[in-house]
């Protein structure tokens, strides 16, 4: 074999390892596009069945909540308001037994609202608290309830901390309307650039901050904070004595 054959032999050698090379390049490339694309779908497949199986779970466990606590409490009022009948002397008993069952009731409520997906709009929590202003203005018709502004749009925020500011909220009202001898509760929403800011306000007597929590029933405060915290949202209270509450929670976007 001449030195020109020679040369042209090692010329397609290496032409032919370069398309081969190009070949591999190409197969392997693709083959890791596929491996990609089945791992996608798989994570993607068990992201559903994970979805599937919260959504079965908080079906399950609201339908346990409201199967026995629903029951309970009510059958707590249910016997209250017959002691109640039969002895007069028991009313003290029968009003805290009667205000614990429709606590209960409440926060049974708004955990099965909560726990019926995993997102909650601004506006549908908003919404939460405005019919519960008008609910408390129908039992306490001595006291003005208001509620002013509006949520912010396209404000999407987890079911498990819109259970948390819900309840702290109502805790608020519901402290102004047992201790501050507030004739107006105003309960406003406030859009901004962070986040989204809500206020109980009430033109009650107001307290002393470190006062009211040394006291054996400050239960109510430290639950709030706690569940601020739990929430992930700041809770502060501003009080002043002889002009009123502004309790403010601020949620982060």
């Amino acid at each position: 074999m001449d030195l020109l054959q020679r040369n042209l032999l090692l010329y397609s050698a290496g032409v032919l390892a370069i398309i081969l090379a190009i070949l591999f390049g190409y197969r392997f490339k693709k083959y890791q596009q596929k491996q990609k694309a089945i791992a996608e779908q798989k994570r993607k497949q068990n992201e559903v069945a994970i979805k599937d199986a919260e959504e079965k779970e908080r079906k399950r466990i609201s339908a346990e909540l409201h199967d026995n606590l629903g029951v309970q409490a009510n059958a707590i009022l249910h016997n209250s308001n017959l002691l109640n009948e039969t002895n007069q002397h028991n009313s003290i008993v029968v009003a805290d037994l009667q205000e614990t069952a429709k606590e209960m009731l409440l926060n049974l409520r708004e955990t099965l609202w909560a726990m019926k997906t995993a997102d909650v709009s601004a506006t549908e929590l908003w919404l939460r608290i405005i019919n519960f202003m008008k609910q408390m203005g129908r039992h306490y018709t001595h006291i003005h309830f208001k509620v002013d502004g509006v949520p912010p749009q396209n404000f999407i925020i987890a079911s498990s901390q819109a259970l948390h500011i819900v309840l702290v909220l109502q805790e608020t009202v519901n402290n102004s309307v047992k201790h501050a001898a507030a004739k107006t509760i105003t309960a406003t929403s406030i859009s901004k650039a962070a986040g989204w800011e809500i206020m109980i306000t009430d033109d009650g007597k107001g307290f002393e901050f470190d006062t009211a929590k040394a006291k054996a029933d400050s239960y109510g405060l430290t639950n709030m904070k706690q569940r601020a915290n739990e929430g992930n949202f700041k809770y502060q209270i501003e009080s002043l004595i002889g002009t009123g509450t502004t309790t403010t929670i601020n949620i982060i976007a």
